[in-house]
C-alpha cells in the first residue's frame, strides 16, 4: 500500500511501531475511514477547491509581494520562533498589513486607486531593509514591548517575588 497523504504516512509510521498490539493496530487502520465515503475523491475535490480559489484571487489581485517574507519576520521578532504561538499572529498581521496597504492606495490620490502591490511593495520594502538592519546590529534577539523590571500593568516585578510593593 503507497500512502498518498501525509495523514497516511504518520498513520502507517504509528502502526509499524505499534506491532504486535492487533486490537491497537486494527483500530489505526481503520482511522479517517468513513465507510461509504470515498476518501481520494473527497481528498481530490477539496484540494481542487483550493487551488480553484488560490488561483482565482491571483488573478483578480495579482501577486502581492514580500507578504510571505515580511510578516512572518516581523511576528517572529515580538513572538518568537514558535509556529503554533505565531500562527494565528501571523495571519493577522498579514490581513491588518494589506488592509493598511489598501488604505494607503485608495487615500494617496483619493478619486482614483494605486496597485496594492505598489503600496505593498513600497512598505514591504522599507520594512525589509529595516529588518535587516535590525538582524545586523541585534542578531535574533526579540524585540519585549514591556520594560524588563514591569509587568504588562506597569506594576513592579518585585512585588510578585515576594518583596515591598511601590
Amino acid at each position: 500500500m503507497i500512502p498518498l497523504t501525509f495523514a497516511d504516512v504518520g498513520k502507517e509510521h504509528i502502526i509499524r511501531k505499534v506491532g504486535g498490539n492487533s486490537e491497537v493496530r486494527a483500530h489505526l487502520e481503520n482511522l479517517g475511514f468513513v465507510p461509504g465515503v470515498n476518501y481520494n475523491l473527497i481528498l481530490f475535490i477539496g484540494l481542487t477547491i483550493a487551488a480553484v480559489i488560490t488561483a482565482s484571487v491571483v488573478v483578480v489581485v495579482g501577486s502581492i509581494s514580500y507578504i510571505g517574507l515580511i510578516v512572518p519576520n516581523v511576528v517572529a521578532m515580538f513572538k518568537g520562533d514558535k509556529i503554533r504561538g505565531t500562527l494565528v499572529d501571523t495571519a493577522l498581521f498579514g490581513a491588518i498589513f494589506v488592509l493598511v496597504c489598501d488604505m494607503i492606495g485608495r487615500v494617496v490620490i483619493a478619486p482614483y486607486e494605486l496597485p496594492i502591490e505598489l503600496i505593498v511593495g513600497i512598505l514591504g520594502s522599507i520594512l525589509f531593509i529595516g529588518l535587516l538592519l535590525y538582524r545586523l546590529k541585534n542578531g535574533r534577539k526579540a524585540i519585549r514591548l514591556t520594560g524588563s523590571g514591569t509587568t504588562s500593568c506597569g506594576n513592579s516585578s518585585s512585588h510578585l517575588d515576594g518583596g515591598s510593593q511601590t
